[in-house]
């Protein structure tokens, strides 16, 4: 119940993101930005908008190397990662997308999708059939799906569904963390020994391997932790005050300071090389960083 407190209280406070994205290509050369209905691809070292596309529904975005998936209602497309132009139609889901995971060679290995109703049921699909456990099924429409980097792990945890870690290799459901939900974020470690979970007004560090809690950042003088990624082999925090700190991967204590946002954090991407940051706040700037923290540029709509 405090959980859904908390996050109510978010969305009507205007924080949480609405089904934007921000993504480099695997290069670091191009910027992808999905907000709402429109995705643009922008050139990292002018600023300059190359291209911008539209669909009828909410865009979601995922980039791996010089693939360029989006997903929007029940349709996945792969889009050419200049123009934006279709390249392939790749599926039709059964139910609403919600997350989709492509491995290394940029393929989709897995998709989360929902059936809307009053239960909102939500389902998982792999490369094989994926156990859901008790109860059979998934509740929530949204939530986060992680894949591992070496492709064998996935993670799905949802707004009103525990968390669950499957083995890819063998199709085994290897735990289900018993809570309450509410998961926002999930991103494994570099080595895929553990997955840091954004989840209501905190980030948790859980081990892979038995599921236990290895350290959690509690709400503090930042606020809560809204984002999370990789910055080389520092654990990078944007908090809901718009502080980005960094963190030592394995404990979680803080190392420094990286940046602060004049607004609210809501999306946040690190170029694969480590070398560059992209931020966008609640007022929809979008903001080039590099790796030291130096304000780089600002990127026009």
């Amino acid at each position: 119940m405090k959980q859904r407190a908390f996050l109510l209280w978010v969305l009507l406070a205007g924080v949480l993101p609405v089904w934007a994205d921000l993504a480099f290509s695997g290069d670091g050369s191009r910027l992808y930005v999905a907000d709402s209905t429109h995705l643009r691809v922008h050139d990292v070292a002018s600023g300059r908008r190359r291209a911008r596309i539209s669909r009828v529904r909410d865009i979601q975005l995922a980039v791996r190397g010089q693939s360029v998936v989006i997903w929007w209602h029940k349709t996945a497309e792969q889009l050419d990662p200049n123009t934006l132009k279709v390249r392939a139609r790749l599926f039709e889901s059964g139910g609403y997308l919600e997350e989709v995971a492509l491995n290394d060679q940029g393929k989709v290995t897995a998709w989360a999708d929902y059936i809307s109703g009053a239960d909102m049921m939500a389902s998982v699909h792999g490369p094989g059939e994926l156990p859901t456990g008790e109860p059979g099924y998934l509740f929530g429409a949204t939530g986060d799906l992680a894949l591992s980097s070496d492709g064998k792990r996935l993670a799905w945890g949802g707004q009103e569904s525990p968390l669950r870690l499957w083995d890819l290799v063998t199709d085994k459901l290897l735990h289900i963390v018993p809570d309450e939900g509410a998961y926002r974020q999930l991103l494994f470690t570099p080595d895929g020994t553990s997955l840091l979970a954004l989840r209501g007004d905190s980030l948790t560090c859980l081990a892979v391997s038995d599921g236990a809690t290895r350290y959690r950042l509690p709400p503090g003088a930042h606020g809560w932790p809204n984002q999370m990624a990789w910055l080389q082999d520092r654990l990078l925090v944007g908090w809901s005050d718009g502080s980005l700190t960094l963190h030592d991967r394995d404990s979680g204590s803080q190392l420094s300071q990286f940046s602060r946002l004049k607004a609210s954090l809501q999306e946040l991407a690190v170029s694969s090389d480590g070398r560059l940051v992209a931020t966008r706040d609640d007022k929809n700037r979008v903001v080039l960083w590099n790796a030291a923290g130096k304000r780089l540029r600002e990127f026009s709509q």
